[in-house]
């Protein structure tokens, strides 16, 4: 089981390490990831890692899915709602995370930004 962690935290590092850079403005749309599969965010921690999947710590909460990178995340989803919604960056409208378009920076280390639609993603990077 630890390899298994060991194996997760490697591929962050390596993740953070071959994607990030600085290069572009903040919100250029190069700098981000669309996220397909939910199971590879931590909805608690808020960052994506592609080469994990995070199915072992889903919950399901009102017949929506929510996943955490460990056992403490998962029990945060379960116990906090306010680990189960996010803010649309554009809007400032509040909105699920199990519902929400989903991309990643690659500048930030894999951190992860809600929106409410992809529309809504597109006009912010154009700010």
């Amino acid at each position: 089981m630890n390899r298994r962690y060991l194996f997760k935290s490697l591929a962050l590092l390596f993740f953070s390490i071959f994607v990030s850079t600085d290069t572009f403005a903040k919100n250029d749309i190069n700098n981000f990831i669309e996220v397909a599969e939910k199971n590879k965010v931590c909805m608690v921690n808020n960052f994506y890692n592609p080469m994990a999947d995070f199915t072992e710590f889903k919950v399901n909460v009102e017949k929506k899915s929510y996943y955490g990178c460990c056992a403490m995340c998962k029990d945060k989803l379960k116990m906090s709602s306010n680990h189960r919604m996010a803010t649309d960056p554009l809007t400032n409208e509040k909105i699920s995370k199990a519902d929400a378009y989903i991309v990643a920076d690659k500048t930030n280390k894999g951190r992860t930004y809600y929106f409410k639609s992809k529309s809504n993603f597109l006009k912010w990077t154009k700010l």
